[in-house]
């Protein structure tokens, strides 16, 4: 028996999303709801959803599915997930999962109230990449890790709203932070953090955390500066790197050469990098998956008010 899914949203990331949920045989797709009906249809008739809906109570009353997918803008995914718990669906949603790191620890507090599966879409845990420098870790448990991030954001005014813009660092500099929830281990045990402040625009944020396991992370954001977005992970003899975060590179200690890890990279090359990861183990009945949970989202969003006060 076909799985029954169904969508919010219908914007251009939830088409990408679509592009993968559409290609599982053993998914029905049931319905969508969306503010403007008209996207709502285009998405319906181009990957033959069955129905499109007014609301979530009318969309979960009359399909009752499995799984609802939502992808709206990050102002409004607060109130759409709060409507969402309130069914016994496994809820699978995009970042940010609250505007700020409040919103984000009273949806968690109440899924775990309602007792709902919830799990937030960062996609990049499940890069190629990501998982093959996880694999690599894990095979050398004992070894501390010393991490290097960094970060860069340019928000724009012209298409988010100012309430968005000023909570960005939930927003967009999770998937940054986030590699640090997954690659260092422990608990905080001290920090270093400076503000540069080159205008009233641009500047650089540094924060220098070692953790109780002996891990530790430099986070370096440029704000309104150029930059391309980075992990560095020294370990033992070698340095791992992504850059850009959908491949992995190898270079010995002291030496400037890097190599490329041969992967295979075609599910990333043919989907939004991660997608059809996350697709998959959103889908499967296995307990153990790569999908960010409240425990894993907790982490994250503790590090974010952490590090950006």
């Amino acid at each position: 028996m076909k799985k029954k899914i169904c969508f919010i949203g219908a914007g251009k990331t939830m088409e990408k999303h679509l592009e993968v949920f559409s290609r599982f045989k053993n998914l029905e797709l049931v319905g969508i709801c969306n503010r403007t009906k008209r996207k709502a249809h285009q998405i319906k008739n181009k990957f033959k959803i069955n129905r499109v809906f007014n609301n979530i109570d009318e969309m979960y009353s009359l399909t009752k599915p499995n799984y609802v997918v939502v992808v709206v803008s990050p102002d409004a995914n607060f109130r759409i997930i709060r409507d969402c718990l309130k069914y016994p669906w496994i809820i699978f949603t995009e970042k940010p999962l609250g505007l700020n790191y409040v919103q984000a620890k009273n949806l968690i507090k109440f899924s775990l109230k309602k007792k709902r599966k919830l799990f937030i879409a960062l996609n990049r845990r499940n890069f190629i990449s990501t998982k093959e420098l996880v694999k690599i870790l894990d095979k050398k448990k004992n070894i501390k890790r010393d991490v290097e991030i960094l970060d860069q954001q340019s928000p724009s005014k012209k298409y988010f709203k100012k309430k968005v813009l000023n909570n960005w660092q939930f927003a967009n500099s999770i998937h940054l932070i986030d590699y640090i929830s997954l690659i260092c281990r422990g608990k905080i045990s001290s920090y270093k953090k400076k503000v540069i402040e080159l205008n009233s625009k641009q500047k650089v944020l540094e924060c220098v955390i070692k953790f109780s396991s002996g891990d530790t992370c430099k986070y370096r954001a440029l704000w309104f500066l150029p930059g391309k977005w980075q992990v560095k992970v020294r370990l033992d003899k070698f340095i791992y790197t992504l850059r850009p975060l959908e491949r992995i590179k190898i270079s010995e200690l002291n030496k400037s050469n890097f190599s490329n890890l041969k992967l295979n990279y075609s599910l990333d090359n043919k989907f939004k990098p991660g997608f059809y990861s996350q697709a998959k183990n959103l889908i499967s009945d296995h307990k153990k998956n790569n999908l960010v949970d409240n425990f894993k989202y907790s982490k994250t969003n503790n590090l974010i008010k952490f590090i950006y006060g």
